[in-house]
């Protein structure tokens, strides 16, 4: 079939996909509508950011301690975030995600405290935060590598993000556009086999 000709032209190719636009609106118009149904039905999901420091403890030790936690966050298993922090699940079961880094002073100029670090939390409440901080100081500061109570500290003070990070037109947008490129697809498939029919016949009838 190397001799095949499905298409002179690549306008050929656009004008045989243009005839069967149909397809494409239909298959984006279906994962639109599950981009929908999935955006309802996920809360709102905000990302903040927390700022902590340490004492007499690199804040590398620091930010290795908290994303331990970091499996237990990110995979929702809040019944797991909760023995770990000794929180009730009414506070961990909004965390979504969390992850650590150490603060990296970049002008040598500057004289920064190097043993800052931040936290970034994604959660559904946002009003369960305070509650969450005072858990994850108290388990960091309880952990067996620092041996002494008060050397972390996280800020209580944090942004409020106006926009979650999931919102429903960023779903509704995520999926059109997959399904749009899906339909694109579909409609080229189906014009090849169409192709290769009328080929087949045609060379058949001669």
């Amino acid at each position: 079939m190397s001799d095949i000709s499905i298409y002179k032209t690549g306008y050929e190719l656009i004008q045989f996909i243009t005839k069967r636009w149909w397809i494409i609106l239909i298959i984006t118009s279906i994962g639109t509508s599950m981009g929908y149904v999935r955006g309802s039905k996920t809360p709102p999901v905000y990302e903040t950011q927390l700022i902590g420091e340490s004492k007499d403890i690199s804040n590398a030790a620091v930010v290795g301690v908290i994303n331990t936690l970091a499996s237990s966050a990110n995979t929702n298993n809040y019944k797991q975030l909760s023995a770990q922090l000794n929180l009730k699940d009414d506070i961990t079961k909004y965390i979504w995600a969390l992850d650590a880094k150490i603060f990296t002073n970049t002008n040598p100029t500057e004289n920064l405290n190097n043993n800052v670090f931040y936290v970034t939390v994604r959660t559904s409440n946002l009003s369960k935060i305070p509650t969450f901080i005072k858990g994850l100081t108290q388990y960091v500061n309880n952990d067996i590598l620092f041996k002494k109570k008060g050397l972390v500290s996280i800020s209580s003070k944090f942004n409020i993000p106006k926009n979650p990070v999931n919102g429903l037109s960023k779903t509704l947008l995520k999926y059109g556009i997959v399904f749009f490129i899906l339909g694109i697809v579909i409609a080229i498939g189906i014009s090849f086999i169409s192709n290769v029919i009328r080929y087949s016949k045609t060379t058949d009838n001669g």
